[in-house]
C-alpha cells in the first residue's frame, strides 16, 4: 500500500472514530430525555456507535478501540437533536462514499493492495449501516414528537376496534383479529398511542384517565368503569 493510501486509511479511521464518539454523545442526550419513549429511542444509536468502531477496526485493527478517547467530538451546534442526527447521518454517508472510492482504487492496484481493498470494502459495508440506523432513529423520534399532547398517549398500543389484540414483528404492527384492516408499517410499541381521546376510564383504585376507543375496549375487558365523552367536552 502506498504512503498516500496509508494516509487515506488513517484519515478515514479517524473520521469513523469521531463519528463513534459523536453517536455515543447523541445517545446520552436521548438517555436524559424526560419521556420513556424518547429514552428508548437510543437503541439504534448505540448499535451505530459500535458499527463506527467496527469500521475503524477494519481499517486499523484492534488498536482502534484504544483510540476512541482521542477522537474529536466537537460538532457545530444544531438547532435540535433531530438536526444533529441528520448532520451525523450526512457525515456517515460521506464516510461510506469515501471508503468505497478508496476500496475501488486499491482493488485496481497490485495484489497486495487488492487485499487491502477488500478490507476497506468491508469497512464501507459496515459504515453503511450507520446511516440506516440514524434514519430509523430520526423517523422514530419524528413519530414520537408528532403525537399530540391531548392524544390518548397510553404506553401500549391498541386496535381502535378490538383493543388489546396488537402484535408487532419485523418493524410492523397489526391487529391479530381475523379480517381486521388495521396495520401499521412501524413498531407501535415504540410510541405513545396517537389516537384521539373518546372515553374516560376509572379503575378499581379510583384513578381516572382519558383514553381512545381502542384502549376503552381493552379496559372494558378488565372490568374498569368506562364513560364515553361528549365530543365537545374539553
Amino acid at each position: 500500500m502506498t504512503e498516500s493510501h496509508q494516509h487515506q486509511v488513517q484519515q478515514l479511521a479517524d473520521r469513523a472514530l469521531k463519528l463513534a464518539a459523536a453517536l455515543d454523545a447523541a445517545a446520552l442526550v436521548l438517555d436524559d430525555a424526560p419521556d420513556e419513549h424518547t429514552r428508548n429511542a437510543d437503541t439504534d444509536l448505540h448499535m451505530a456507535r459500535q458499527e463506527a468502531m467496527d469500521t475503524a477496526r477494519h481499517l486499523l485493527g484492534v488498536t482502534a478501540l484504544w483510540r476512541t478517547g482521542d477522537a474529536s467530538t466537537t460538532w457545530p451546534p444544531a438547532a435540535s437533536t433531530e438536526q444533529h442526527l441528520r448532520d451525523l447521518r450526512q457525515y456517515a454517508l460521506s464516510l461510506t462514499g469515501d471508503l468505497r472510492d478508496l476500496a475501488a482504487a486499491l482493488k485496481r492496484a497490485t495484489d497486495r493492495n487488492q487485499q487491502a481493498g477488500w478490507w476497506v470494502a468491508e469497512a464501507a459495508a459496515t459504515s453503511r449501516e450507520i446511516s440506516t440506523r440514524l434514519l430509523r432513529t430520526l423517523r422514530l423520534l419524528q413519530r414520537i414528537s408528532s403525537v399530540p399532547a391531548d392524544a390518548c398517549r397510553m404506553d401500549r398500543p391498541a386496535c381502535p376496534i378490538h383493543g388489546a389484540t396488537i402484535c408487532t414483528s419485523g418493524g410492523e404492527t397489526w391487529c391479530q383479529t381475523p379480517g381486521c384492516p388495521y396495520w401499521w408499517p412501524y413498531d407501535r410499541w415504540d410510541t405513545p398511542c396517537p389516537e384521539p381521546v373518546t372515553h374516560q376510564v376509572t379503575d378499581a383504585t379510583g384513578t381516572i384517565r382519558r383514553v381512545c376507543s381502542g384502549h376503552a375496549v381493552a379496559a372494558r375487558q378488565t372490568g374498569t368503569t368506562i364513560t364515553r365523552l361528549n365530543p365537545a367536552q374539553p
